[in-house]
């Protein structure tokens, strides 16, 4: 059985741009628009083209339809998976940083606009 702390929900039409951070060996990593599966206030799930290594450092920005501003995430990649599906050759699971006000993390702002989101979202 599956525990999960967060229920997941899915946000219909949303895209993700990401970009991973360029590390001591580690090449800059990015792409545009790729197709938003699902998240929870802890994570996300996104389809993309490239095969992001697990443990890089990623920062998302969620781009969901009818709102002005993209929701702005920093994270870390926890698994990844082949998808040979839509087009896409990956999915790519993101666990984001706490929300707190130091550098590197997400702000409260950002988990609100979240529970919003998943207040205002129908589940499946």
């Amino acid at each position: 059985m599956e525990r999960r702390e967060c229920e997941r929900f899915k946000v219909p039409n949303a895209t993700v741009t990401y970009e991973t951070k360029k590390g001591l060996f580690k090449k800059k990593v990015s792409e545009k628009d790729c197709p938003f599966h699902e998240m929870s206030r802890g994570g996300v799930r996104f389809l993309c083209q490239n095969q992001l290594k697990m443990g890089s450092e990623i920062s998302l920005d969620i781009f969901i339809p009818h709102e002005d501003d993209p929701m702005q995430i920093n994270g870390e990649v926890i698994w990844v998976s082949m998808y040979a599906t839509r087009g896409y050759k990956y999915q790519i699971g993101v666990q984001f940083y706490p929300f707190m006000m130091k550098k590197g993390e997400n702000t409260p702002e950002t988990l609100e606009r979240i529970i919003a989101l998943e207040k205002n979202t129908p589940n499946e």
